[in-house]
């Protein structure tokens, strides 16, 4: 039912989605990042690691669906250059689906 829902939500030819893996599965797009992929980039562990801001741009989502998991990761570590590129980027609200891990999922769209 949540996949359905966030199905609905995201607009036709929606470009990048960004999101955490297990929603993957529900989406209907090959054009579905995992949210992981910033966060490995820019890890110091990389051969050649890039900003995660850098990584975020490389990567140019349309759609973010910010579930609890991804609140959490990006609260911890990356809050500010995250919420600086959801800000460049125009992020609005167009959703939520309630109950996905007790807290529901939003849906931002973002502009190019």
């Amino acid at each position: 039912a949540i996949y359905r829902q966030l199905r609905a939500l995201v607009p036709p030819g929606p470009g990048v989605i960004l999101g955490s893996p297990q929603l993957w599965l529900g989406m209907p797009s090959a054009n579905f990042r995992s949210i992981v992929l910033p966060f490995l980039l820019s890890l110091p562990l990389n051969a050649q690691p890039i900003p995660f801001e850098t990584a975020l741009n490389l990567i140019d989502p349309r759609i973010v669906l910010m579930d609890p998991e991804l609140r959490h990761a990006v609260a911890a570590e990356y809050g500010p250059p995250f919420w600086d590129f959801m800000t460049a980027h125009h992020a609005r609200v167009i959703g939520e689906v309630p109950g996905y891990e007790g807290q529901g999922v939003t849906v931002y769209q973002l502009d190019p």
